[in-house]
């Protein structure tokens, strides 16, 4: 996808940082709406289509978290979070919701553009790293009934019907089945699911494991599982 078709939507109610963030985009070839409310957002999302969301935590008409909690019910558009809140808790809360990467304020545009090339390029299945080490040599696992399609980041059951994932959880349902049953560390998933200059914590790991076996539970009429190996890690057990 070349840069010129790619739409960001920049949520941000300061209009100096909203403005030089997009100048920053769209030299760098995006193509670029701006929103300084959640009013705002919601109605530019709901008539074009979107390719990835810069999403401010403090809005005048809504908070952050409330618009990623509505996005996500509808949509898995690759979110970014923009904010000043520096703090563990929000970091978690977000990535609870599915948000794919955070970004602390004050920031450098040229490191968010970066961001938002690797999170779009994990999108397709091109990362600037050839896809994560050990991920790119196998694209597709069919498992337990369903098929994780690691280029297209989609996991999908034998209907077709799609299992909606978030980056983190594709990448860690990715290590483990590369795993092949063998137990796999914190540190290993951890390194896994990590972007670059901003590692997760092991609480990350945590959430991320409960949640995706949540849906694999769901998903898989209970016939896949991980499995806590105690003081080694985790496995996948299908």
């Amino acid at each position: 996808m070349a840069n010129d078709n790619v739409h960001i939507i920049n949520v941000e109610d300061d209009p100096a940082v909203r403005i030089l963030t997009s100048s920053y985009l769209e030299r760098a070839g995006y193509r670029v709406s701006e929103a300084a409310t959640a009013g705002e957002f919601y109605g530019i999302f709901d008539q074009s289509g979107v390719d990835l969301v810069l999403l401010d935590l403090n809005l005048p008409d809504d908070d952050g978290m409330e618009v990623a909690r509505r996005l996500r019910r509808h949509s898995n558009v690759p979110v970014i979070m923009v904010t000043a809140r520096d703090g563990t808790h929000d970091r978690i809360a977000g990535l609870e919701l599915g948000v794919d990467d955070y970004v602390t304020k004050p920031f450098h545009p040229r490191e968010l553009v970066a961001r938002v090339r690797n999170l779009l390029a994990r999108v397709n299945g091109k990362s600037p790293e050839n896809v994560k080490e050990g991920l790119s040599s196998r694209h597709t696992y069919i498992f337990s009934g369903l098929t994780l399609d690691v280029a297209k980041r989609r996991l999908t059951k034998g209907d077709g019907e799609e299992i909606p994932l978030t980056r983190g959880e594709i990448d860690l349902l990715a290590a483990l089945l590369k795993g092949e049953g063998r137990v796999q560390s914190r540190d290993h998933l951890i390194d896994a699911v990590s972007r670059r200059g901003d590692p997760p914590s092991g609480r990350t790991i945590d959430v991320l494991i409960s949640r995706l076996r949540t849906k694999l539970k769901k998903s898989a009429d209970g016939t896949v599982s991980v499995v806590t190996v105690q003081g080694e890690g985790y496995r996948l057990e299908r």
